[in-house]
């Protein structure tokens, strides 16, 4: 008589397995230059955006075209995913499915490039770890007006100096001066302005 797996075993040759991390290098540099390169790397950054590894790690991960851990929140994915065929990214045609549901879970798991330097020091004893930090806020899109009424639709990503830095949905970003904004978007300026100094920087 054969013997029946018990309900522990079964549901374990049941579940799905993980899938493996997404490496940057391997599956994801390939498609940025081959579909992307022609105007966001190699030199080039249409629309304030370069694709080329170096880039992402120093500036897109804090500019919101690339939101670590949040692919709902990245204007990369918007422009990969948008039926509006005036932002749709790449010009030369979409990307296949396969190839957005990659750089979705390269950017969910955090979008990693890999070569971060080694925080620990090498033999040095770990540091004591430091104080919980408020984390630094999200971009901010939505509906913005200036004084005169006008609206825009964008997204706020920083701060700089006397100008709130504006991603329209095309992609570029826009220096607009905060003193020529509504009181109200101005708010929301002040608002973002005031959590990203608490943030940890």
């Amino acid at each position: 008589m054969k013997r029946l797996l018990a309900p522990a075993v079964l549901a374990c040759l049941l579940a799905p397995a993980s899938s493996p991390a997404v490496d940057f290098e391997k599956e994801i540099l390939p498609i940025f230059q081959s579909r992307c390169f022609r105007c966001h790397g190699n030199g080039e950054a249409k629309g304030s955006l370069s694709l080329e590894p170096a880039e992402i790690q120093k500036h897109i991960k804090s500019s919101g075209q690339i939101n670590p851990g949040n692919s709902g929140r990245s204007i990369l994915m918007e422009r990969l995913t948008t039926d509006n065929a005036d932002d749709k990214m790449p010009r030369n045609g979409a990307l296949a499915q396969t190839q957005i549901d990659l750089i979705k879970q390269w950017i969910d798991e955090g979008a990693k490039i890999g070569g971060e330097p080694d925080t620990k020091g090498g033999d040095k004893p770990d540091a004591p770890p430091a104080p919980a930090a408020m984390a630094r806020p999200e971009p901010v899109k939505g509906t913005w007006t200036n004084a005169e009424g006008k609206a825009i639709e964008a997204t706020l990503i920083r701060v700089d100096g006397e100008n709130a830095v504006l991603v329209l949905a095309n992609g570029t970003s826009v220096p607009y001066p905060i003193a020529k904004l509504s009181a109200e978007s101005q708010a929301k300026v002040k608002a973002f302005q005031e959590a990203t100094t608490k943030a940890a920087p």
